[in-house]
């Protein structure tokens, strides 16, 4: 018995003594490795004073400039920005972390900075026109980067600072690659980007009126949905009272204007030359809530010699570039909601994710 309990001893002692050895090397290792430390101070955040950033590379030059709560892209024609990109591009920065992998100018081609290489973003404050400078509240270099774990990494370094860190985001992911598409990154390519409100919850009513003067309204029936205690129905008005449609034709309208993306833009200016003033339609859009918002309001445009028909989203001053074959979808005729001898005009976006 006694010679078990000083075997089990003797086995415990080697054990802790293993264990001990092997926390000194762990103790050891992280002793040598870089500190992990924040790109940006969070006294440097700088919050709501980012009034606008740009990004510079080779060949290229974007700004972005946040108004009236949206951000647009003066190379897009002031098209809307996707919020959550921005956001993103911007946490690529701000929140990003990493270690110091170099110091000094030597083997800037071996960190991805030589030049031709570079990616450079600079966030500047609300008096970028005016302000010596460009008002650039702070700025960075984005070296080499790699796809490895969910966001990246990158080297990058600030401005003007020979320090290079390793950090744990791609900025180059969130840009994404522009090739095969006109747009700018980050461009929201949606046909409402920027129209909809917080809480969101549908459409109320559609308005559509032809340049010869035809009209038509598709709407819910509120009244009638509540008090029969039932979903609201919609229903079709072209001057001669309410008549009955079919609502998978409904659905699948809205689904164009919710899922429907265009691929390009082109200037407000040139409204008159793309038949947009005045326009072949208009459509009249109003979402659900409070009876005081404002309807969204698009012009849309014939097809034009080159297949191609224009969509003027007047409530952000957009104009969208859309398939000749979305021009009567986006402004259709009554028939098109009831005729029950023709297929569903709109089946493609009630199949759509």
């Amino acid at each position: 018995m006694a010679r078990n309990v000083w075997i089990l001893g003797s086995f415990l002692a080697v054990l802790l003594a293993a264990d001990f050895a092997l926390d000194r090397t762990e103790r050891a290792r992280r002793a040598r490795d870089p500190a992990i430390e924040r790109l940006v101070s969070q006294e440097r955040t700088f919050g709501e004073k980012v009034a606008a950033f740009s990004v510079e590379e080779p060949g290229r030059s974007l700004l972005y400039v946040r108004t009236k709560g949206l951000w647009r892209c003066r190379e897009a024609f002031g098209a809307v920005c996707d919020e959550a990109a921005v956001r993103e591009l911007r946490l690529c920065f701000f929140d990003a972390r990493g270690v110091e992998r170099a110091q000094g100018r030597a083997d800037e081609r071996m960190w991805g900075f030589g030049e031709g290489d570079t990616l450079a973003i600079a966030f500047h404050g609300p008096k970028l026109l005016d302000a010596p400078g460009r008002d650039v509240l702070i700025a960075f270099e984005v070296g080499r980067s790699f796809a490895e774990g969910r966001r990246g990494r990158a080297f990058v370094r600030e401005k003007g600072s020979s320090r290079v860190l390793e950090i744990d985001r791609d900025p180059r992911r969130v840009l994404g690659s522009d090739a095969g598409r006109s747009l700018p990154p980050l461009v929201d390519t949606r046909l409402l980007a920027g129209c909809l409100p917080g809480g969101f919850r549908g459409f109320r009513e559609f308005r559509v009126e032809t340049a010869q003067g035809e009209s038509l309204r598709v709407a819910i029936d509120e009244v009638g949905g509540e008090g029969a205690g039932e979903p609201a129905e919609w229903f079709l008005d072209r001057g001669r009272g309410r008549e009955r449609l079919l609502p998978y034709r409904v659905g699948g309208y809205i689904g164009l204007w919710l899922r429907g993306r265009f691929g390009e833009v082109v200037s407000p200016a040139r409204a008159k030359e793309l038949g947009l003033d005045p326009p072949a339609a208009t459509v009249h859009i109003a979402p659900e809530g409070p009876e005081g918002n404002a309807p969204i309001e698009l012009a849309i445009s014939a097809v034009d010699g080159q297949r191609r028909a224009y969509a003027w989203n007047k409530t952000t001053n957009v104009v969208a570039v859309v398939p000749a074959e979305w021009q009567p979808l986006l402004a259709p005729g009554a028939d098109m909601f009831t005729d029950t001898s023709r297929p569903n005009p709109w089946e493609a976006w009630l199949r759509r994710p």
